[in-house]
């Protein structure tokens, strides 16, 4: 059983990190939203959608 817990524990601590990277990365998207907005672009750009895809 004490095995099962350190993993447990260890999955825990992973997503603590996920969900700080995602909100990191969320608040980012909203900066580049803005700054799109300002510029007078569009906020969806297929191109950079299709760039993002390829580098998986």
């Amino acid at each position: 059983m004490n095995d099962l817990d350190g993993w447990r524990k260890r999955i825990d601590e992973i997503d603590q990190m996920l969900v700080r990277l995602l909100n990191e990365r969320s608040g980012c998207a909203v900066e580049v939203g803005h700054i799109k907005k300002k510029l007078g672009l569009p906020a969806w750009q297929p191109e950079r959608e299709a760039e993002i895809l390829r580098k998986e």
